[in-house]
């Protein structure tokens, strides 16, 4: 926004969700343009929207009513988008200018109907405060407890949140606070009303991480679990939810590959959902993928990022699709390579070779 600065705000890889078509997890709005600075940048600043605050310091430093200054620089690394899981992986360069030189890293992953895991990485030296922030809609009700939030609105959809980290972590929610401002949401200019923010904070020694998983859903309540798996090569957890697991995998410390549960990869990122319906797998940054030593998908170069699915002995690869694949899911009768039928030939009772 460098032509027109008072019109930007500081919301690096912050996110808006819905949930049915209802609004859950809302931008906080801008408020009015004209009024005094205390409540105007309130509107315009990091702490009023869906990503993380670091130090209580803007991304973007804001002044006065319509200043900035260097506007904080958002880098997209992956984007993945195939029919049952999908990636989008991204950074900004804002906090750089912290003591310790601190990046924040998002990653989103969309698991089938199960819902979202939101990752948040930070890199850098030293302790630092760490915020992670959820605003909900004012017409959304929520209740926490020390390990989850549930949040539901007067049509019945509604919405679980578990979250795990790798330091401890305080929840709070705020709601109409104001010093500093914290809980407002503004649906319409000049007007301002109290709601919900979710506020898990924590105080680690980077780098750290926290992660949330969203899980959609009207009553009954559905309970999903967070845990993590073990792994001495990067941060592995495993995303329960209806009796169906999804285990993700992220290489740490500028490596690629690792070890996590039964699985085994040389990618930076990979997932992996199975279920007696559908199994699906997602690489991005390897070109492999184990289970037990057993190959279930293997190709001939590194992939910038691929999702691949089968169902009904159907296999769907959306992505950076480097040919031939291999992949040991069963029998394949269909193969599409993004949208476009593919061959495919089986190589064994569970390995099936896949070329265009």
């Amino acid at each position: 926004m460098a032509a027109a600065p008072g019109h930007g705000h500081a919301d690096c890889l912050s996110l808006d969700l819905c949930v049915s078509g209802r609004p859950f997890l809302i931008d906080a709005g801008a408020y009015s343009s004209y009024r005094g600075e205390h409540w105007r940048n309130a509107f315009r600043c990091t702490r009023a929207h869906n990503t993380v605050l670091v130090d209580g310091t803007d991304q973007t430093p804001l002044s006065g009513i319509f200043g900035a200054g260097r506007f904080a620089v958002p880098t997209l690394h992956t984007a993945i988008l195939g029919d049952w899981l999908r990636l989008l992986d991204a950074s900004h360069d804002g906090y750089r200018r912290l003591r310790g030189k601190v990046v924040h890293r998002r990653s989103i992953i969309e698991i089938a109907q199960d819902g979202w895991l939101v990752i948040d990485f930070l890199t850098g030296k030293g302790r630092h405060e760490v915020e992670v922030l959820w605003h909900f809609h004012p017409a959304v009700s929520i209740a926490l407890t020390d390990s989850a939030l549930h949040a539901h609105d007067a049509s019945g959809a509604g919405l679980q949140m578990v979250w795990s980290a790798s330091v401890p972590v305080q929840p709070r929610v705020y709601r109409g606070q104001e010093k500093p401002p914290l809980g407002w949401i503004s649906l319409e200019a000049g007007s301002k009303e109290p709601a919900d923010v979710l506020v898990l904070g924590a105080q680690p020694l980077l780098p750290a991480w926290i992660a949330t998983l969203v899980t959609p859903g009207k009553e009954p309540i559905r309970q999903p679990r967070l845990r993590v798996l073990p792994s001495a090569d990067g941060v592995a957890l495993a995303c329960a939810v209806d009796g169906i697991t999804t285990s993700v995998f992220f290489a740490t410390n500028g490596k690629r590959g690792g070890a996590f549960a039964e699985w085994s990869t040389d990618a930076t990122i990979a997932v992996v959902r199975e279920s007696p319906e559908e199994q699906a797998f997602l690489l991005a940054g390897g070109r492999l993928l184990q289970r037990l030593g057993e190959k279930r998908v293997s190709l001939p170069a590194i992939t910038n990022g691929v999702a691949l699915t089968v169902v009904a002995e159907q296999l769907h690869v959306q992505g950076d699709a480097q040919c031939p694949l291999h992949i040991g899911c069963g029998p394949i009768r269909q193969a599409f390579i993004n949208g476009k039928e593919a061959k495919s030939f089986a190589e064994g009772s569970h390995t099936t070779r896949v070329e265009t």
